[in-house]
């Protein structure tokens, strides 16, 4: 009896593989395959566009302007959003609008929330989506919840020097 029962297991797993291989070379897949993303180099970007800060370290450097790159920027614009977040998705192209229209003047940058929990603990930040414009280190404004591109602008502006 174990033996028939285990020519009938295998039988059917060489058939069922040898049936998945044939629909899964075909242009007939049962199962649809999505394209592989693309390669990261390095730099994660978020839904405004902007460069991701990915550790607390890398937070610090930009905003006490340590980091060389940056260091002739001093006014830095961070996005603290989550990617569930629906108002986030709405704030997301306002602030890339804002990256846009203020490059080589304003540093701008996007914390996930999700992956950098102690550092909006550090910030406090409480709610999302939140903007946060920081000057040599010290936050200059601050704005919770999704607001008009208008608000960001005279905002940014008015901390510009």
């Amino acid at each position: 009896m174990t033996h028939r029962l285990l020519f009938l297991l295998s039988f059917l797993l060489s058939h069922s593989i040898a049936f998945l291989n044939h629909h899964l070379s075909s242009s007939h897949s049962i199962i649809r395959r999505r394209p592989l993303p693309a390669p990261s180099l390095g730099v994660k970007v978020g839904k405004s566009g902007a460069e991701m800060i990915s550790t607390v370290d890398d937070f610090h450097l930009l905003v006490d302007g340590e980091d060389a790159n940056t260091r002739a920027l001093t006014t830095t614009l961070i996005l603290y959003a989550a990617p569930w977040c629906g108002p986030c998705r709405l704030t997301s192209p306002i602030v890339k609008r804002i990256m846009n229209k203020f490059e080589g003047r304003l540093n701008v940058r996007e914390v996930c929330t999700d992956d950098l929990p102690d550092l909006c603990d550090e910030e406090g930040i409480e709610e999302i989506p939140t903007v946060i414009i920081y000057q040599e280190g010290e936050v200059v404004e601050k704005v919770v919840g999704s607001v008009t591109e208008e608000v960001l602008v005279d905002l940014v502006e008015r901390t510009l020097p």
